[in-house]
């Protein structure tokens, strides 16, 4: 299904993409959408997660990405 999205998804997997992004890039695309960052501004923001949620969520984010 995400082949047929446009722009497409990124890949979670790929580690040496999410390997190369800071925890910092990674939290301002989640609370600030991806129009913050010049990517997707179909990604939208999460601003209202609790500073513990959204460390969560990147760390669980960096758990997805195979070992490159």
């Amino acid at each position: 299904m995400a082949q047929g999205m446009r722009p497409t998804p990124r890949n979670h997997t790929d580690g040496a993409s999410r390997h190369r992004l800071s925890d910092a890039h990674m939290a301002t695309v989640i609370t600030q959408g991806g129009a913050a960052v010049g990517t997707s501004p179909l990604m939208p923001p999460q601003p209202d997660l609790s500073p513990q949620q959204l460390a969560d969520l990147v760390a669980f984010v960096r758990t997805l990405a195979v070992p490159s």
